[in-house]
């Protein structure tokens, strides 16, 4: 694939931005510091203190046990629901945020800021996943335009037609460059720095990107793909924002 130029390339279309940007979320994660660090935490005053620090969006923290998890660890799944937003009358919360958690855990024990740390950056990056599908359903009218091309697909294995379908969908492609290019600012440091990386985005791609290497795995690693080649354009895009956010 030619990168002649970047600048060129992904300004030929944008993207729905979230409501809230990825300072304003890591801020709020931040105030909570002192309520949770190094506290034993009943896991229902947990979940409460995340979703009050969030009531100017309709989100709703929730856990589910998972025996798989060891203790001291947690996960994080999110949802978006368009009908809640749509249907004032909808008996749900638009996002969930669902908190992954042991057999048996009754409390959050978070020892220190550097796990603190990488559980808010985990959150911020699910809050925001699901906060760019809202921008998407508001921006369509709550119309479902989802679709993809068959000549997308790999038709002789289901397994990867099944992960190519997900992920060529125009939602998922524009959800995830955000988390790419979140990914990506995180571990290069500057927008610069990311754009170089994503130039050579097939070697190493694990360690630059995370969400990267999911699409081009399920892609074949082909930089050439239409599928490829949109999350490059929506990537490029989001890191504009990303800087512009932290020059504010």
């Amino acid at each position: 694939m030619s990168f002649k130029s970047f600048k060129e390339f992904y300004q030929t279309e944008a993207v729905n931005r979230p409501e809230l940007s990825s300072r304003e979320i890591a801020q709020t994660m931040k105030s909570l510091e002192k309520q949770i660090i190094g506290k034993k935490i009943p896991i229902s005053k947990f979940k409460r203190l995340l979703q009050d620090k969030f009531d100017n969006i309709p989100i709703e923290v929730t856990h589910i046990r998972d025996p798989k998890i060891s203790p001291g660890e947690m996960n994080i799944n999110a949802f978006y629901n368009s009908d809640a937003d749509e249907d004032p009358d909808f008996d749900e919360f638009p996002i969930e945020i669902q908190l992954i958690i042991g057999k048996g855990i009754k409390h959050i024990i978070i020892d220190n800021t550097e796990l603190w740390t990488v559980f808010s950056k985990r959150f911020e990056d699910a809050l925001l996943h699901e906060l760019v599908h809202r921008a998407q359903a508001f921006q369509r009218h709550f119309k479902d335009t989802a679709w993809v091309k068959d000549s997308y697909l790999n038709k002789r294995n289901p397994k990867q037609k099944e992960s190519q379908i997900y992920l060529a969908d125009s939602d998922e492609i524009e959800a995830y460059s955000r988390d790419i290019a979140s990914e990506l600012m995180r571990s290069q440091k500057t927008k610069k720095r990311a754009i170089t990386a994503l130039k050579s985005i097939r070697k190493n791609s694990l360690k630059k990107s995370l969400s990267m290497f999911v699409y081009l795995t399920a892609f074949n690693f082909d930089m050439g793909h239409p599928v490829i080649r949109k999350v490059i354009k929506k990537v490029l895009w989001f890191l504009d924002i990303m800087e512009k956010e932290q020059t504010k």
